[in-house]
């Protein structure tokens, strides 16, 4: 759910400021043979965003857990990607 709504939200976004895009949720990256919550394609970048839930976290903190911060070292050493950017279920919340 958290992910779809991010997505969404980022598609709104986009679409209310006419940017041109390829957005695809659960976009396969070959080099980590694993998926990624969602893939962005703008003019001059490729954009991976995470979207991390409580799961990601050792329970009642805010520290990820230790194989999310090795998928994180990994998929910044792709090089295939211009930006990593993660968002925490408790910053979206906030928003």
């Amino acid at each position: 759910k958290l992910q779809s709504d991010v997505s969404q939200s980022l598609q709104t976004y986009l679409k209310a400021n006419n940017v041109s895009t390829l957005l695809q949720e659960e976009y396969w990256v070959e080099d980590v043979a694993s998926h990624v919550d969602i893939f962005l394609a703008l003019a001059s970048q490729k954009v991976i965003i995470e979207v991390d839930g409580p799961r990601h976290f050792f329970p009642g903190t805010r520290e990820y857990k230790p194989k999310n911060k090795l998928r994180e070292k990994i998929l910044n050493q792709t090089h295939k990607f211009t930006k990593l950017v993660r968002i925490p279920y408790y910053e979206w919340d906030e928003l």
